[in-house]
């Protein structure tokens, strides 16, 4: 299965939209299902991998494996595993793993993505 349409421009950076986030308190929130609207981007490395609608920019067989993966598993009861969010804010943005479950909960429309959550707040 190839990737659908790639897409243009790229999610935002944590690094970019609060350049002081190494220097923020970090506060364990635990599990909790969060809107995937809300997750709003992810680390510099990893931004410019999806575009600004979580769309691969480029073709991703793991990707696309993952998506097969996930589409049926989202007929069964359950969730897969939990992602790590950093809250700031009311936003939320995808730690190094997790970049393309939440692309996928995008592209599914699934309204909920379950996380494991660690709210920054400035000192």
């Amino acid at each position: 299965m190839q990737s659908a349409v790639l897409a243009v421009g790229h999610v935002r950076s944590v690094e970019d939209d609060h350049p002081d986030w190494q220097e923020m308190e970090k506060r364990p929130r635990g599990s909790m299902g969060v809107p995937t609207r809300m997750i709003v981007g992810t680390f510099r490395i990893n931004s410019g991998r999806f575009g600004s609608d979580w769309m691969p920019k480029r073709n991703d067989a793991r990707y696309d494996d993952l998506y097969s993966y996930m589409k049926d598993k989202m007929e069964l009861p359950g969730s897969p595993d939990p992602i790590m969010l950093f809250k700031i804010g009311r936003d939320y943005y995808v730690s190094d793993d997790g970049n393309r479950r939440v692309a996928i909960a995008h592209r599914l429309k699934m309204p909920v993505v379950d996380a494991e959550i660690i709210e920054l707040v400035p000192r």
